[in-house]
């Protein structure tokens, strides 16, 4: 959604060094990582000293032996439209289906969000700062395979003045 408050996000990238990453208050993994150990032990580091990361478990799936200990292990699970996930004492109606996957975490994390006991999103205090996984691949929903090509091309149509087309809108949770 436009804003009157212009930008609020710089994008940077993966392979950035870790004094500019320990810049940011919240570093947002929002594309498809490359993974490797590199990347994740600068990402532990950023968050050891008080960083906050925000990750997919699409993108946690890619580090070997996870991140500080949270790691994704089986198959992912399909949910449907309209399910109810309920964050913390408020519940929300997803409007796309989705899937999530399933997460091995240490006994210090807390889950922020679950669907019928199934966790959605994990919060964890890791060194001075926290990691935040989100269990959906990517933090979309998923789009039913009929022809998605075509589906795309009917629904991103962008004008001038007005709010971008959302082919892959983000999750409610």
């Amino acid at each position: 959604k436009p804003t009157a408050y212009g930008d609020a996000a710089d994008c940077i990238l993966s392979d950035s060094l870790g004094w500019l990453l320990a810049r940011y208050p919240l570093l947002m993994a929002a594309g498809e990582l490359e993974g490797g150990a590199e990347v994740r032990d600068k990402y532990e580091a950023y968050v050891k000293g008080g960083g906050h990361l925000l990750i997919t478990a699409g993108n946690l799936a890619k580090f070997p032996e996870g991140l500080a200990g949270i790691h994704v292990e089986g198959d992912r699970k399909h949910f449907g439209a309209g399910e109810s996930v309920e964050v913390g004492e408020t519940r929300l109606v997803e409007e796309n289906p989705f899937d999530v996957y399933p997460l091995v975490f240490p006994k210090s994390a807390q889950v922020r969000a679950e669907i019928s006991g199934v966790p959605v999103a994990v919060e964890m205090p890791y060194g001075e700062g926290r990691i935040t996984v989100l269990t959906s691949p990517f933090g979309v929903g998923v789009k039913v395979a009929r022809g998605v090509a075509e589906a795309l091309a009917e629904e991103v149509e962008n004008q001038v003045d007005k709010s971008l087309a959302r082919p892959y809108p983000l999750l409610n949770h």
